[in-house]
């Protein structure tokens, strides 16, 4: 199967949290298989840790540079996958004009990849219903309608773009150190890979944890270190 040309646009920056991971193994997929480029663009703002994802390599841009951005999008690529929008506590000429300046001239299918799974997260999106109606389509991690989630979001604002499940994605290789498909040497293991904090609700994994021990299961967390040492 050949891949398009992918262009992958961070418009909130680079976070250095779950939004940047799902890029960096979305990207290793393409370079490792060499089948098509696939690039990461971030609009140059400051938010969550950067410092976690120097390995991603990531063409910066300002948002005056956004025609720019916008001209080598069309002309470059074949599909643009929108993994951020700005926050609305970026700069006013960001938070009113992105969806006019960015979303809106890209000719290119467009598909906003949504990584929220909550109100409150939802509601930190700047101009977001506007984003959404000017991509082609929406990806997100579950279709289940539940009662601060996503679709029930999309349904209050009576939004109609086309909406599609988003499968959890690894690049194995970048795993390998903690997943194998050997059976025989297999451990009886359960990771939790996430931050430590009380809304990613890790409790759930430690409320677990007797139980899993007396089945013999191997239980770890894995989090990132601001976050724990604040937990």
């Amino acid at each position: 199967m050949k891949l398009p040309r992918t262009a992958i646009l961070l418009l909130r920056g680079v976070e250095g949290c779950g939004v940047s991971t799902y890029a960096r193994h979305f990207k290793a997929f393409f370079d490792e298989n060499n089948r098509q480029k696939c690039d990461i663009f971030a609009l140059n703002l400051s938010v969550g840790r950067p410092d976690t994802s120097t390995d991603l390599p990531i063409t910066k841009f300002s948002f005056d540079e956004a025609d720019e951005l916008v001209r080598r999008v069309n002309e470059e690529y074949d599909l643009s996958l929108v993994f951020s929008v700005p926050a609305k506590n970026a700069k006013e000429e960001i938070v009113n004009n992105y969806v006019e300046r960015i979303l809106e001239k890209i000719k290119s299918p467009k598909w906003l990849i949504n990584h929220d799974h909550h109100y409150l997260s939802i509601g930190r999106n700047a101009d977001f219903e506007n984003a959404i109606k000017a991509c082609d389509g929406v990806l997100c991690h579950s279709l289940v309608e539940t009662k601060c989630g996503f679709v029930r979001w999309m349904k209050k604002r009576d939004i109609n773009t086309r909406v599609e499940k988003l499968e959890t994605f690894f690049h194995v290789p970048l795993v390998s150190n903690l997943v194998t498909f050997d059976k025989t040497s297999r451990l009886k293991r359960l990771i939790n890979a996430s931050r430590a904090v009380a809304w990613k609700r890790s409790s759930l994994v430690l409320n677990l944890q007797k139980e899993l021990a007396r089945k013999s299961f191997i239980t770890e967390m894995i989090g990132f270190e601001r976050s724990i040492a604040g937990y």
